[in-house]
């Protein structure tokens, strides 16, 4: 979605959709006057949305909490310095002042972005609000070679307890590994060889010590299932498995202040300060010698507890990205 489409939407989402009676919201300043008086209550919206993290320093990152404080930081410096620089008698307009102050955000004014309107009012929510976002720790490449192994392992161990001749484990990749590494122990159970003439001579008794060969695989299971010095696993195919997902929730307070926003309108702050901490994120931290794309999609409110948005919310929102 590009800059100006964004802009619209959020102003709609903020302004449009704000009118008391509108088909698509319920009056929230009645609701407010009726339910809660003067004093705020708070409420929670719920959401989820994908994102590609990316690979550094051989583990994968998911992280991008700071990146979301930093945008609201942002918002926050820009409403402030606009407001106290027009309190001060200021002469430029909202264009011209980001210009002056080098109020960029990725490398575009923040007018470029947004209209100062448009800025105050999400300030303003993100003053009532605060984001809970349970990201996922990095992952290493070793921790997903060795998840890779036990998952091998266990359907190796499974293959054992089912095989019928000792020969057609040896057919199976790992059965190989397991023969050589099985022959350099030169006993298993009452078995025991002295050379390899003597261990072809028992391969037919072998499998009468099932669970020793088992206790050996797992003992064994690094060397047999290691791909020695490269990873077991496809680097592509894991960036692509173990892409984000993350479902939080933005905790709101419904008072004076706020009862203009529309759900929708919460929903577009959100998925802005998201978006937009994602895409500083990645363009700042991804290691430019690393595979993979920035996404962020499919993001999507779930539900709002307790309910106050009751009209808005009897079908799932979901906002569409252009």
């Amino acid at each position: 979605m590009n800059k100006q489409s964004i802009a619209t939407i959020l102003g709609l989402a903020l302004m449009g959709l704000a009118k008391k009676g509108s088909s698509a919201k319920i009056p929230l300043d009645d609701y407010f006057k009726k339910k809660t008086g003067n004093e705020s209550q708070t409420f929670k919206i719920y959401f989820s949305f994908h994102y590609a993290p990316f690979w550094d320093d051989m583990s994968v990152m998911y992280d991008f909490d700071e990146y979301v404080d930093t945008f609201i930081d942002f918002v926050n410096d820009v409403v402030n310095g606009f407001e106290s620089y027009m309190e001060d008698g200021g002469e430029y307009d909202f264009g011209d002042w980001c210009s002056e102050e080098d109020m960029y955000w990725m490398d575009q004014l923040a007018s470029e972005w947004y209209d100062f309107s448009d800025w105050k009012d999400m300030n303003l929510l993100l003053n009532n609000s605060r984001f809970h976002l349970p990201f996922s720790e990095p992952v290493s490449a070793y921790d997903i070679e060795y998840e890779d192994q036990l998952q091998k392992a266990a359907e190796a161990k499974y293959i054992i307890d089912r095989a019928t001749d000792f020969l057609q484990l040896e057919e199976e990749v790992w059965g190989d590994k397991l023969s050589r590494t099985l022959y350099k122990e030169w006993s298993i159970g009452d078995l025991e060889w002295e050379n390899k003439e003597e261990f072809d001579g028992i391969k037919s008794r072998l499998l009468s010590y099932k669970e020793e060969l088992k206790e050996l695989l797992e003992e064994k299971r690094e060397e047999i299932f290691g791909e020695y010095g490269e990873w077991g696993f496809d680097w592509e195919d894991e960036i692509n498995e173990n892409g984000g997902y993350l479902e939080g929730f933005l905790e709101c307070k419904l008072n004076s202040d706020t009862s203009f926003a529309s759900l929708l309108g919460w929903a577009s702050v959100i998925e802005s300060c998201l978006e937009n901490g994602y895409s500083e994120w990645y363009r700042q931290e991804k290691p430019s010698n690393t595979m993979g794309d920035s996404s962020f999609s499919d993001f999507s409110i779930s539900k709002v507890e307790p309910n106050i948005f009751f009209k808005f919310s009897k079908n799932k929102s979901k906002l569409r990205r252009r």
